[in-house]
């Protein structure tokens, strides 16, 4: 859902979305999040999340991480486990039903790149088990988290 990736898509966030996805059958959401955290994206992310609980959604915090994705330099690495930490830390007596989803879709110059999102990966784990130790975490294989490089993957510590 884009319900947060983008300010504009939390300005029209209501609550009759989760009531409607809820009546439909949904089960479970991705929230989507392509902006920097800050008391906004927080407030509003909140909100979103007690109202799928509330009404027996399971949330999924799912990260954009463009600058990332594109770049996947040590400098954007740092961004990236910086906003984790960040969620991570304001979520950390949140439902065990949260879940996060580490990275949206590996794409562009990151699929060359399959050693930097085992990098990642690794440093996102570490750093979100310090305050989410039993937290469900998704993590995905490059390629749009195509399943024939699910190989490539190492298994955070």
């Amino acid at each position: 859902m884009d319900w947060s990736k983008t300010n504009q898509g939390r300005k029209y966030y209501n609550t009759q979305s989760a009531v409607d996805f809820a009546a439909a059958g949904i089960s479970h959401v991705r929230i989507r999040i392509a902006d920097k955290v800050d008391q906004e994206l927080l407030e509003g992310l909140d909100r979103q999340i007690r109202d799928c609980l509330d009404n027996g959604i399971i949330p999924i915090i799912a990260y954009q991480a463009d600058a990332f994705k594109n770049d996947p330099s040590d400098k954007n690495i740092e961004k990236v486990v910086a906003w984790w930490s960040e969620v991570a830390e304001h979520y950390q007596d949140a439902s065990p039903l949260l879940s996060f989803d580490l990275l949206i879709e590996a794409t562009d110059s990151l699929n060359k790149q399959p050693e930097k999102l085992n990098e990642i990966y690794e440093l996102l784990v570490t750093e979100i088990r310090k305050t989410n130790p039993t937290r469900i975490i998704m993590i995905s294989p490059r390629l749009r988290s195509d399943a024939a490089y699910l190989q490539e993957l190492k298994i955070p510590t």
